[in-house]
């Protein structure tokens, strides 16, 4: 039970175990074979060999394996459960049957992830406390399967569990001879069964698990026969016979071990020879490979040439599409133009709109003047009637006095003064209905306005949301043209890294070509000594030959002057990007203006939302509100015409940047040509130098007038060289003077742009500062509503006192009558009984 709660929670894991028993050594006193068991519930399994161990030798080598199927119990933390495997050893004795002498535990859960290699263990259960063996575990993992614990597949597997103490119980050790013969003289044990024949049977020791034996059984119960004189010399011969076949078995495994010795160098050998084999034909695909690589770069260089034909039509294409762009970048500043227009407009309108909104503060001032005459006016009828109500308290006190007095002689003057007052009660409780009806109308119209501003909020709200999305999107914009400003960057360094590379070629291609012609010069001089005839040709030669050269030289210094522009222009983009970057800043900086004038939107709405939300609210809020929804109109515009505006000068920047790049490709695309350029005068070299070699050849054979005739065709195709060069020279002179005047008109064009960035700029500053004089405006009138509104809330009080002490009067009042009534009774008593 205590190992199935332990296993709760646990997760299941099957793994092969091999064990392999190397040797055993232990120390006997009689020549055994020895079998080892692995045993686990009712599955057995042992060694197929049962090697023998002799005395003398006191060692066996086993080299077997024993393989079994265990499941392992994982816990949460990552160990698995204690897992015991038993290992026994059994000494079989020739004709005797067997005994256990020894055991060894192991926990084989330690060695599921690591093997253990030929580890050295002591014996358990044994008599020679030296006995020794040599095992090594192997783990292999099966997975989550659901096989059973004590599966297992090797050899000797029995079907049915069986013991493993043995049926002999002889003394195999020196330890056990002692103890053997001090029993030796105890009583001798008759069996029941067998009562006439006093044998001598040694005491037979079942299985302890399993099924019987039958065999064994009948052997042990047979009558065994007397010993005879014979005996001793049998077992002697026997003994000599087992030592003999030890020594061999010995031999035998030694042999084994010489010949396994031997297998593992041959494999050895054998690995090596295919190692070596391998290393050679790597080496051949290796050269294969280079070959190919050879044959590629010879093809790569064929397509490098027709590739740079193409370029120049490519370039032509791109001047074009330059033209194209410039079109488009006048239409631009166009539009620009008509944006700034725009936008001056809109300032007028909020001028328009600012001057509106003085004339309604002139109109509320009226009205707060209206309301301070009509408090008043409130506050002088408050005391007529104050007065008036005292002079009734005086009257009625007088009427009361005259009453006792008088008696009921003056009934038709207090008639007189009842109707009066009644007709005063009326009065005033129409001007309280009337007044209750005001109230209910200020009530209805406080909670439109709060009706109202509850929409503005909510309104207020929703466009808060989209402002701060749309702000999401212009940083993620932002951060998206950093990385391309960084891209930019990048490429603009590989280029310049490709051209010092291109440079470095240029100059070693030169050298190459200077070696060609003084090997060349060389060759002239020795053929001017052989052949006088040819001189004056190889002079003219010549001369046309420095003549190239001085052309040549003429084109270095283009090139040179061409790089110095490329350099040039490479600054100016640089100044350009730096440019960019501030302008970055500058945008940061208003983006920050702008958050500030949010922040302080924010508090003016707030301010403006505790001032609507007092209990008694002038209407003037509805004009504040409509105030407030024009500012936030203009400010809506002015957001809008910002980003229009950030947006031509993105514009702006990209076309500016790839502009940039088509006149970078320019001179990438000059360069190349040059280079083509002097390519070709090179391998025209060569092929007049071949002309002239083979013309030599021809006359050495021919005569002086074919001779002639080929020095004046060369001569000819030199000339017609010659002027193709000059008007390919011509042809790029144009083309440079082409490209330095785009780049004076791109130049300019970025000045004017930089004007207009300029002018925007300022008029951004002027918007921003009358939008904070407006703010300020609005804050001044915003206080000035709140102390209009105290004022109210003061007169209401003021009114509900008013309308408390009115009450006060009608109770009063109320009181009167009703002591009047009482008084009235006993004197209507009086009447009567007067009358009769």
């Amino acid at each position: 039970m205590s190992k199935l709660i332990k296993r709760i929670g646990t997760k299941k894991q099957v793994f092969s175990y091999d064990i392999t028993v190397h040797y055993i050594q232990m120390a006997l006193s009689r020549p055994v074979r020895i079998n080892v068991v692995w045993k686990r519930k009712k599955k057995r399994i042992e060694t197929k060999n049962k090697n023998a161990l002799s005395p003398s030798t006191g060692s066996v080598e086993i080299n077997e394996t024993l393989t079994m199927i265990n499941t392992l119990y994982q816990e949460k933390s990552g160990e698995f459960l204690r897992k015991k495997a038993l290992l026994t050893i059994q000494a079989i004795v020739d004709g005797q049957g067997m005994k256990k002498v020894g055991t060894l535990s192991l926990n084989i859960s330690e060695y599921y992830n690591s093997s253990l290699e030929q580890k050295i263990f002591a014996v358990e259960k044994c008599t020679d406390k030296n006995a020794k063996i040599c095992i090594s575990i192997h783990a292999q993992p099966l997975g989550d399967l659901a096989i059973a614990d004590n599966m297992s597949e090797a050899s000797g597997v029995t079907g049915f569990s069986m013991g493993t103490e043995g049926d002999f119980d002889g003394p195999l050790f020196d330890q056990d001879i002692g103890d053997l013969e001090e029993e030796a003289h105890a009583p001798k044990i008759i069996p029941t069964s067998i009562a006439k024949q006093s044998i001598n049977r040694p005491i037979l020791k079942l299985p302890e698990i399993g099924p019987v034996n039958p065999l064994k059984i009948t052997q042990a119960l047979s009558p065994k026969p007397p010993p005879d004189s014979e005996t001793p010399e049998l077992k002697a011969k026997l003994e000599v016979l087992e030592k003999e076949k030890a020594q061999l078995k010995a031999e035998k495994d030694q042999l084994k071990v010489d010949l396994g010795v031997q297998y593992e160098k041959a494999k050895k050998e054998r690995q090596q020879y295919i190692d070596y084999t391998k290393k050679l034909d790597t080496d051949l695909d290796a050269l294969s490979k280079k070959n190919e690589a050879l044959r590629e770069r010879n093809a790569r260089r064929n397509e490098k040439i027709k590739i740079l034909k193409q370029t120049k039509d490519n370039l032509l294409n791109d001047l074009q599409e330059a033209e194209k762009s410039l079109a488009d970048g006048l239409a631009d500043k166009e539009a620009l133009k008509n944006e700034n227009n725009d936008l001056r407009d809109e300032l007028r309108v909020a001028k328009d709109n600012l001057i509106k909104l003085e004339k309604q503060n002139e109109s509320l001032k009226q009205d707060f003047t209206n309301l301070e005459n009509s408090y008043r006016n409130l506050q002088d009828i408050n005391a007529q009637m104050k007065m008036d109500l005292e002079s009734i308290r005086q009257e009625f006190a007088a009427s009361r006095e005259t009453l006792t007095a008088r008696g009921m002689e003056n009934d038709a003057v207090f008639n007189d003064y009842k109707k009066k007052t009644e007709v005063i009660i009326n009065d005033y409780k129409r001007e309280l209905k009337n007044l209750e009806h005001e109230r209910e109308e200020a009530l209805s119209k406080q909670t439109e306005l709060t009706l109202e501003l509850q929409k503005t909020k909510a309104e207020l709200t929703a466009f808060e949301e989209k402002f701060r999305d749309q702000s999401i999107k212009l940083e993620r914009e932002l951060n998206q043209l950093r990385e391309s400003n960084t891209e930019l960057n990048q490429r603009a360094e590989e280029e310049i890294q490709s051209r010092k590379q291109l440079k470095d070629k240029m100059a070693a291609d030169k050298a190459e070509f200077d070696g060609k012609l003084a090997k060349m010069t060389q060759n002239y001089q020795e053929t001017k000594a052989k052949k006088e005839q040819l001189e004056q040709s190889i002079l003219e030669y010549e001369r046309q030959l420095h003549r190239r050269q001085t052309e040549q030289e003429g084109d270095t210094v283009n090139i040179q002057k061409f790089q110095d522009k490329i350099e040039s222009l490479e600054k100016n983009a640089a100044r350009l990007k730096q440019e960019i970057k501030e302008k970055d800043k500058e945008i940061e900086e208003i983006y920050r203006l702008k958050e500030a004038l949010d922040e302080e939107n924010t508090m003016l709405s707030e301010q403006l939302k505790k001032a609507t939300t007092t209990e008694f609210s002038d209407p003037a809020n509805i004009i504040l509100q409509e105030q407030i929804q024009n500012l936030e109109s203009k400010l809506k515009m002015t957001d809008h015409a910002y980003k229009e505006e950030r947006n031509s000068l993105y514009e702006r920047i990209e076309i500016l940047e790839k502009q940039i790049e088509i006149l970078e490709g320019k001179n990438e695309e000059n360069s190349a040509f040059y280079e083509d350029h002097l390519h070709k005068l090179t391998v025209d070299n060569q092929l007049m130098l071949r002309e002239l070699e083979e013309t030599r050849k021809e006359k050495s054979f021919t005569a002086k007038t074919n001779a002639e005739m080929i020095a004046s065709m060369q001569e000819e195709h030199y000339k017609q060289n010659l002027h193709m060069l000059e008007v390919e020279v011509t042809d790029l002179k144009t083309k440079l003077s082409q490209s330095l005047a785009d780049y004076k008109t791109m130049e300019k064009k970025y000045v004017d742009s930089k004007l207009s960035w300029a002018n925007v700029d300022l008029e951004r500053e002027t918007l921003i500062q009358k939008y904070k004089d407006a703010q300020e405006q609005l804050r001044d009138y915003s206080s000035q509503c709140t102390v209009m509104e105290v004022e109210l809330y003061k007169i209401n009080e003021r009114f509900g006192q008013t309308l408390n002490n009115y009450n006060e009067l009608e109770m009063e009042n109320h009181n009167l009558r009703q002591k009047l009534e009482e008084y009235e009774k006993p004197n209507a008593g009086k009447k009567k009984k007067k009358l009769f």
